[in-house]
């Protein structure tokens, strides 16, 4: 607008109550209806809830699918209380067993001085066995029964390992090798301890046994 007229409008606009009437009416700002305003608030309201809402939902989508923490390991197997009382049961059932094995050691070695104790004897023109021999002999057989019954209460039978058997490294421990040359070769010559086991089971204690010969290599594996 050139300098002159908008001088002309300020003259005018100063001196002309109309005119300046009319100026503020075309630029006051169009007036405010209520209804309007309340209607553009819901709808703003609306459209951020709706925002809000898909916010969420992507939020959880992402942490579904990239956790942040470690998922927790899986519990560790536990042995059920079932096969913990059957393990003990075992335990103590060879426990027993092997106190009752060590006892019948024992009980053989002192087997021949209690018979030959109770050989009858000549005395003057006849011979006599001596009656407490005798009695501590037939105490020892008693025993030696009895211990051999409970081991079969207990589940345990005797190897009946022999001497002509064939070594058997899964039922005998060679304690000792023999060169004899009119015996066959890997064979047992002398059972020292005999063997117990429960048919199908590992051994309660393998027979202790002289093999000729051949057995060497056994007893080297055995030591070594």
């Amino acid at each position: 607008m050139p300098d002159s007229s908008w001088n002309t409008l300020l003259h005018l606009l100063a001196h002309d109550p109309a005119a300046a009437h009319l100026l503020d009416a075309l630029t006051a700002p169009p007036p405010v209806d209520l209804r309007t305003l309340l209607a553009e608030m819901a709808a703003l309201r609306q459209e951020v809830r709706a925002e809000t809402q898909a916010t969420r939902q992507l939020r959880e989508a992402v942490e579904a699918h990239s956790p942040t923490t470690t998922p927790p390991p899986p519990p560790a197997p536990t042995t059920p209380p079932r096969l913990d009382l059957e393990r003990a049961q075992e335990d103590a059932r060879r426990a027993q067993g092997r106190a009752l094995v060590e006892t019948l050691d024992r009980l053989a070695l002192s087997l021949p001085s209690a018979e030959r104790l109770a050989t009858p004897r000549r005395r003057w023109f006849k011979k006599e066995a001596d009656p407490d021999a005798l009695a501590l002999l037939d105490a020892l057989r008693l025993l030696n029964r009895h211990l051999r019954e409970r081991l079969l209460d207990l589940g345990f039978e005797t190897m009946n390992v022999a001497p002509g058997d064939r070594f058997d490294p899964e039922r005998m421990e060679a304690l000792g090798v023999v060169e004899q040359s009119d015996a066959p070769a890997d064979v047992v010559t002398e059972v020292v301890a005999q063997g117990y086991h429960t048919p199908g089971q590992r051994a309660l204690r393998l027979a202790q046994v002289i093999v000729n010969r051949s057995g060497r290599a056994a007893l080297q594996d055995k030591s070594s």
